[in-house]
């Protein structure tokens, strides 16, 4: 059973030492950082011995300890509370019995860098405000950086702090990130400081902002106030335009101006900033907007002294990464044979070894691999078979006809020991006459493609066409389970047998309520995913949503969970294949400049010039356990394009300063800037890059499910447990508001009044559930609380923003 007490820390478990301060003799002040941290208990240790312990019940962010005993020296503080949920890494400070003070009333001799300094740090400038509280006078301010002197001043101060700002870059060496020594002379006063100077990590970016115009569209600058918090203003271009930011995927409604939050540090952020001509513009597909995105973490520390768990996921500094950080970092995990997850075509990244992928569960072999066959393979298997012109294509024949049975043995013969088979008639051969007829949208071409799926499922195989939606009638509506490039009120523009699918929100209410009375065709397998669609600003239609609101991936996200559940309720025995690329494929939107790094250290950059928005990764990753839980879905299938973790590949699909070098031809993925005359990469493949992120949220996703959840959700046992209501609040204040327990309509709903959804898995073999909270609506990093009554317990639990929360009822 989960634990019932509250998180320790003011974003989640982790509370946090922000000092240790010499009183006199043997007894030093604490201060600490966290919400319900109401007992301590601490240890001192030097030596890997605990020397000195006791407990406090502190009534403020302060406490004493007694470190009698303790020798002069290193030592080590370790701090935890039992009244609350959470930890907190241990703490270095230096022991000094007989240490005291000299000179007149007023000296201070040491500075809390938590409490007493506060930094705003930018690409042009680092600015540190220092308490002092010693009246009004001056200091000699001199800082070095490793015994390099890059500031020396005379500083005046006021009655709470002086004051110093200097460059953030000291020659080419960005300040920022280091730690520096800040020394403070006045007469025989002397001040000495170790700060670490913050600093924001940027992903694979090296902005030049001189240059660079798009680089000047997001401009960040960080703040660490005096309180602890670290905040971030935006004081980039907006061209005359209207902005809206999206802070990782959500925005609580309309963003305006960058909300002035206190953001979580060493973790991953990403800031989209999108500019729009007017407040009031729609933004469809189409439409006329700029958009920019930052991906940083905050560094407040060296790297070498974060706990490896902090640093998980994480990137050393802004240069290429290279592999993929999660396939390192992610501990080894098990998937069950139900739940496998892969990519396209070889299944393999170009640099990655098997025994790598196979650490994590990655299902690499050819049996697991789906087989895509394009116009090209599907034009070979039909004249291969001596069809002519006259006796039509695959959609003519009739169902059961000797050529669609030799066309399924085709298929079958080209699996082998593949179990999945994906049709996609895409290429220029579609156009002509030669070969249009092959495969063309006649009016029995849904029921052939269904008995080729049955053929195919009674010898142990899945067939998929991308095309062909797995449709029904209600209520005079045709509706569509297809959902990788669909919303709520549209779901997909492609005609499929001259018809076309479009059911408003409205509509599917409608449906669910009257579940018992839709009759869906008896499909053995059915497709359900994400991507392929434009999120980056989305303005939908139903429900009467003000055309203002901008909801990013969420309606796309809902729906495709929504299709889990509808599933689940009516096809249970279905599997489904999930088929992501959660990147933005509007031509227009294909401009992220904003990825900027060397392809190896003795050249210049390459800059994004044909870049994908890569969908937020904390929500991917959320979208991706959901899958995970889901009892229908079998296998998580990325469709990408990039396939190597050599950052020097990128120079194949560069152009140099605009110019073609590589491939005469392009695709022009980077622009090379510089006139190094570098060698060409022998082969043509392409770096990861941005897409990176797409595998790490997929192995962290999957990671957390074998760990916590995979006794629970194993896609056998496991359905909807709809008997839930629950009760949320906002900011942990005002009144709670429930919402009504689902028929398995819950993201529909949370669609319908911008609400949190709740999905509960039941497990009818061990009896054990999964809770899966989700507020996509939420302020960034807001705390959404919320209760929910199981078995006639009640439990309360806190989701941050617009990350999921789950846990696990055993």
């Amino acid at each position: 059973m989960p634990s019932q007490l509250p998180p320790c820390g003011p974003c989640g478990p982790q509370w946090t030492i922000s000092f240790v301060k010499h009183k006199e003799g043997s007894i030093y002040t604490v201060g600490f950082h966290g919400a319900n941290v109401t007992r301590i208990l601490w240890d001192v240790e030097q030596g890997c011995k605990d020397l000195a312990s006791g407990q406090e019940d502190p009534q403020t962010n302060t406490f004493e300890i007694n470190v009698n005993g303790v020798s002069d020296g290193k030592a080590y503080l370790k701090a935890s509370c039992p009244t609350c949920e959470g930890y907190c890494n241990p703490f270095q400070f230096d022991v000094v019995h007989n240490s005291s003070n000299t000179g007149n009333e007023e000296e201070v001799t040491s500075i809390d860098n938590d409490a007493n300094i506060e930094a705003n740090t930018d690409h042009n400038n680092i600015n540190l405000k220092i308490k002092i509280n010693n009246g009004v006078g001056s200091y000699d301010a001199t800082v070095k950086n490793r015994g390099i002197t890059v500031y020396n001043e005379q500083v005046q101060y006021g009655s709470s702090y002086l004051e110093i700002t200097f460059p953030s870059f000291f020659g080419n060496i960005d300040l920022r990130g280091n730690t520096l020594t800040i020394v403070l002379t006045q007469g025989n006063n002397t001040i000495n400081v170790e700060y670490f100077v913050p600093k924001l990590v940027f992903r694979e970016y090296t902005p030049d902002y001189e240059n660079n115009a798009d680089d000047r569209l997001l401009m960040l600058r960080l703040r660490k106030s005096f309180l602890g918090e670290y905040h971030i203003e935006d004081y980039g271009e907006t061209r005359g335009l209207n902005p809206e930011y999206f802070i990782d995927g959500g925005n609580g409604g309309d963003c305006d101006i960058l909300p002035d939050v206190g953001y979580p540090v060493e973790k991953r952020i990403e800031i989209l900033k999108v500019l729009v001509p007017t407040v009031s513009a729609r933004w469809l597909i189409g439409g006329n907007y700029t958009i920019a995105v930052n991906i940083f973490w905050i560094q407040i520390r060296p790297w070498g002294n974060m706990p490896a768990n902090a640093q998980k996921g994480l990137w050393f500094d802004s240069e290429a990464i290279g592999k993929p950080r999660m396939l390192s970092d992610a501990t080894t995990f098990e998937l069950p044979p139900t739940k496998k997850y892969n990519r396209a075509f070889s299944g393999k990244l170009e640099g990655v070894s098997d025994s790598e992928l196979q650490r994590v569960s990655w299902a690499n072999s050819s049996s697991d691999m789906p087989l895509w066959l394009y116009a090209p393979q599907i034009i070979d298997i039909i004249d291969g078979m001596g069809v002519t012109q006259s006796e039509g294509g695959v959609h003519t024949w009739a169902a059961g006809s000797v050529r669609l049975t030799q066309f399924s043995e085709a298929m079958l013969a080209a699996l082998g020991n593949r179990n999945v088979i994906i049709t996609d008639w895409e290429g220029n051969e579609t156009e002509t006459p030669t070969h249009s007829w092959k495969w063309s949208n006649a009016a029995n071409g849904a029921a052939n493609i269904k008995w080729i799926q049955d053929y195919l499922a009674a010898r142990g195989k899945q067939y998929y066409d991308w095309f062909q939606n797995t449709g029904f009638d209600f209520d005079n509506k045709r509706y569509s389970l297809v959902s990788n490039d669909g919303t709520f009120s549209y779901i997909s523009h492609r005609p499929n047998n001259g018809q076309q699918y479009f059911h408003t929100a409205a509509d599917w209410e409608t449906l669910w309520a009257n579940l018992s009375s839709v009759t869906l065709p008896n499909v053995d397998s059915g497709r359900v995913g994400l991507g392929y669609n434009n999120v980056t600003a989305y303005a939908e239609e139903s429900y009467s949503k003000p055309p203002k609101r901008r909801y990013h991936s969420m309606p796309h996200i809902l729906f495709a969970q929504m299709v889990c559940n509808f599933y689940s309720r009516k096809l249970p025995n279905a599997k489904l294949l999930s088929i992501q690329w959660p990147c933005e494929d509007q031509r227009d939107r294909r401009s992220i400049t904003t990825h900027r790094f060397r392809p190896s250290p003795e050249l210049g950059y390459v800059r994004g010039r044909d870049m994908r928005y890569v969908y937020s990764q904390n929500l991917y990753e959320d979208f991706t356990l959901f899958m995970f839980l889901s009892g229908n879905v079998h296998l998580q299938h990325i469709w990408n394009t990039n396939d190597n973790i050599f950052p020097y590949s990128a120079l194949y699909y560069a152009s140099r300063n605009f110019q073609p070098k590589c491939s005469p031809e392009g695709p022009f993925v980077y622009n090379y800037e510089g006139s190094e005359n570098y060698a060409c990469p022998a082969n043509p493949s392409t770096y990861i890059g941005m897409e990176a992120q797409i595998f790490e949220a997929l192995i962290s996703s999957g990671e957390i499910y074998a760990q916590k959840y995979k006794h629970i959700c194993d896609g056998a046992n496991n359905q909807l447990d709809l008997n839930n209501s629950f009760q949320y609040r906002r900011g942990k204040v005002g009144s709670w508001i429930t919402v009504p327990a689902s028929v398995g309509d819950e993201h529909l709903q949370a669609w319908k009044y911008d609400q949190p959804y709740l999905t509960i898995w039941h497990n009818t073999t061990n009896n054990a559930r999964v809770i899966y909270f989700q507020d996509l609506f939420s302020k960034p990093y807001e705390d959404v609380e919320f209760r929910l009554t199981i078995n006639g317990s009640q439990y309360t639990h806190i989701a941050k923003g617009n990350r999921a929360f789950h846990t696990a009822y055993n």
